[in-house]
């Protein structure tokens, strides 16, 4: 296979902020351990999610955050879009596939608070901020005591907000993927990670995937080369529930699916309308990932009832 890439150029695009260029490094290293002759060249797109400051349920939710990558993928400015694929909406624009994943980080939640302490040792009326519904809803489940308050920006302008002294109004805590702080060297500041039974991950936390364009088979094959298969299982099962459930950043719900042996197992949540928490789990062949992922929705939406 090696031989057929001998001498390729190949861009790979990505958002430009620290955690999404270390992404494109995974992904660029990765390549070019595999195929030695391969030239790789990181693209750097400003997407609109990087620019608008506001909560991302009211300008549009997650896609603001791959969509302008998309277009240049679509375009040929670039071969190969990396993503978080949290950050990726259910449904793709046409032409365009998630062709791999890489091996699967951890998938938890994590808490940050200023003070060290976990969750149920934080203050009475804790101060915690997260631009997420589904770790809001999530939160208030666990301490309904709880002010939740909004909270963006890239991972180390979040945990900025939780160091020296608090100042009136201060946050105590906030809420992030365990995934992005250990991967940007913040992992010493996580106070807790939540158990994925109490504190379901949004679908597809901890995975970074490729995206290219369906047309381009060398490159779904090289993509293909580079995949972690077990983590390449998981995401086609969270993937198909996202898009059975229609869901996004703006829909509190949270869907995990883990690999065991020749068994998958997986677990979501949806929060009602009056605020109750529906949650279902299913295990089934792991051979049939996106079987297991669409008979979740139908389990998760009966409980909900």
């Amino acid at each position: 296979m090696s031989r057929v890439f001998r001498g390729t150029r190949l861009r790979v695009g990505t958002r430009g902020s620290a955690l999404a260029l270390h992404q494109a490094t995974l992904v660029r290293a990765a390549l070019e351990r595999k195929f030695s002759a391969l030239a790789v060249e990181t693209v750097i797109i400003r997407t609109s999610g990087d620019r608008i400051r506001g909560p991302l349920t009211e300008e549009g939710g997650k896609g603001l955050f791959v969509k302008e990558i998309e277009a240049a993928l679509l375009r040929g400015r670039i071969d190969v879009a990396v993503h978080s694929l949290k950050d990726m909406p259910a449904e793709l624009p046409r032409g365009l596939a998630i062709a791999g994943a890489l091996r699967r980080a951890d998938p938890r939640d994590a808490l940050v608070s200023r003070c060290g302490k976990p969750l149920r040792r934080l203050p009475a009326s804790p101060r915690i901020g997260t631009g997420s519904p589904r770790r809001a809803a999530l939160l208030k489940s666990l301490r309904p005591d709880a002010v939740i308050l909004p909270l963006r920006g890239n991972v180390p302008t979040r945990i900025a907000r939780l160091s020296g002294p608090a100042k009136p109004g201060a946050l105590d805590a906030a809420v992030l993927a365990c995934a992005g702080i250990e991967r940007l060297g913040f992992g010493d500041r996580i106070a807790e990670r939540f158990p994925v039974r109490s504190f379901v991950p949004a679908p597809g936390q901890g995975l970074v995937v490729m995206e290219c364009r369906n047309r381009d088979r060398a490159v779904r094959r090289m993509l293909r080369a580079v995949t972690h298969p077990a983590s390449w299982t998981e995401a086609r099962a969270e993937r198909a529930f996202l898009e059975r459930i229609g869901g996004d950043c703006r829909l509190p719900l949270g869907g995990l699916a883990r690999i065991r042996g020749r068994r998958i197992t997986m677990r979501a949540f949806l929060e009602a309308a009056d605020g109750s928490l529906a949650r279902a789990a299913l295990a089934g062949d792991a051979r049939f990932p996106e079987r297991l992922g669409r008979a979740l929705e139908a389990g998760l939406r009966k409980a909900g009832r």
